[in-house]
């Protein structure tokens, strides 16, 4: 390809292809499973860390609250912007 199409949703598979084969080796050499295990045990105090593994855990239904929250929000300010 000599230039890059007016779409944004289209990339090259090769360029990429080599990082996602990079992270799958690293993935396997660095979560191997005694690893994985302690990972998976591991407990925090910290209410930040408590929130985040909450979030990640549920990260579905927060993007699918989030969408309609966002754009009732934008709609909303708009119409009070174009009201006064």
């Amino acid at each position: 390809m000599t230039h890059k199409p007016i779409t944004e949703d289209y990339v090259p598979m090769l360029p990429w292809f080599g990082v996602v084969l990079i992270g799958l080796f690293l993935g396997r050499l660095l979560f191997s499973q005694s690893f994985a295990q302690r990972l998976s045990q591991w407990r925090s105090d910290v209410a930040l860390a408590k929130w985040l593994a909450m979030a990640g855990r549920h990260s579905l239904f927060i993007y699918m609250l989030h969408q309609p929250l966002l754009l009732g929000f934008l709609v909303g300010f708009k119409r009070l912007h174009s009201w006064m």
